[in-house]
């Protein structure tokens, strides 16, 4: 008999996944079957990174492409449907109340600004709970000239037909930019604090101060200081925790190195070694934390001097005009996981 690890399930269907099965003779005649509705739980994550690094150390006995293609695949599947708490965000709140997708990568945080063919949301980019707007009209752009401390207001729509940032403060009837905050999850521990940096350095401009960095300015966003030891956006992932995740990183970066250098380039490969590497170190399946010098320094090499030269090579070869869409936002996402955690370190 054949064994398979299967990813975890997605939590919006009850964590069931669909599984298949072909067999095929030696002159090429096959049937399969199918079997809906098999339900695969998510693990914690300290018991999934023992799980993965269980699966990597079979591969490192066996020299079937096969193996290392099942764990890449198997790993990556689990890792874009990681168990999220997002308990306090509802979909409602999400997409009602600050323009944006579901949480889904981040705990208790929502999602990018919605677009849709008939509006267009602006607002921090990425995972936040602060608020996207819609984007004014050239018309009520202009008026944004106005001086707007001297703003009178009764309402906020007085101010957001001016910059849709900005609400009435209907104590003293002026217009303003409020504060971006942090998640609540960052205030469950008196001593983690919420501070603002900015984006393209790092710099911290303030804890605890609520004039550094307003909705509307994209150069700064909201962080929460970890005081109790722990690590990550909302400050709750253990010390071990993200040891452990950084380490199986490197080692699913190691696995897809040697699957690059054991099987030739083809569409086929090439199309999987881009999308394996973007589950590995995409922001949507891995926070930027999770990456230290060694992996980003390991996905850079791959990108560099693996899989861009070989899909240059193919394109050139196949005559081919352009790039699936699937691969150039599997790129994008990959360039997108680096950057951001070269910015973290």
């Amino acid at each position: 008999y054949a064994s398979c690890k299967l990813g975890v399930g997605d939590a919006d269907n009850n964590y069931y996944v669909r599984a298949y099965v072909l067999v095929q003779d030696s002159v090429g005649a096959y049937t399969y079957l199918y079997q809906d509705n098999i339900e695969v739980n998510p693990a914690s994550n300290n018991d999934f990174y023992s799980l993965v690094n269980g699966n990597i150390d079979d591969t490192e006995d066996s020299s079937e492409t096969e193996d290392a293609e099942v764990v890449l695949s198997s790993s990556s599947t689990s890792m874009k449907k990681r168990s999220i708490d997002c308990s306090q965000t509802s979909v409602k709140y999400c997409r009602f109340e600050l323009n944006r997708e579901k949480c889904s990568r981040t705990a208790n945080t929502c999602g990018e600004c919605i677009h849709n063919s008939t509006v267009m949301y602006v607002g921090d980019a990425g995972d936040s709970n602060n608020p996207c707007v819609e984007l004014p009209s050239r018309r009520r752009r202009s008026r944004r000239m106005l001086s707007e401390s001297n703003i009178t207001c009764v309402q906020n729509s007085d101010c957001t037909d001016i910059n849709p940032f900005m609400l009435c403060n209907t104590v003293n009837n002026n217009c303003y930019f409020p504060p971006k905050n942090c998640t609540s999850l960052c205030f469950q521990d008196s001593s983690n604090q919420c501070g603002a940096i900015e984006i393209n350095t790092g710099k911290l401009l303030s804890i605890n101060s609520s004039s550094s960095c307003l909705n509307g300015d994209f150069s700064c966003k909201a962080i929460c200081i970890c005081g109790n030891g722990n690590e990550g956006s909302n400050c709750d992932v253990s010390i071990e925790e993200l040891g452990n995740a950084q380490a199986v990183r490197v080692r699913l970066l190691e696995v897809l190195e040697r699957l690059t250098q054991s099987e030739s380039a083809t569409v086929t490969t090439v199309s999987s070694w881009i999308s394996y590497l973007s589950s590995i170190v995409a922001l949507y399946t891995c926070p930027s934390e999770q990456l230290t010098v060694e992996s980003i320094n390991m996905a850079l090499n791959l990108l560099q001097d693996t899989l861009l030269p070989s899909l240059s090579t193919i394109v050139e070869t196949n005559n081919l005009d352009i790039i699936t869409s699937t691969i150039h936002d599997s790129i994008i996402s990959i360039i997108d996981g680096i950057t951001q955690a070269i910015a973290k370190i």
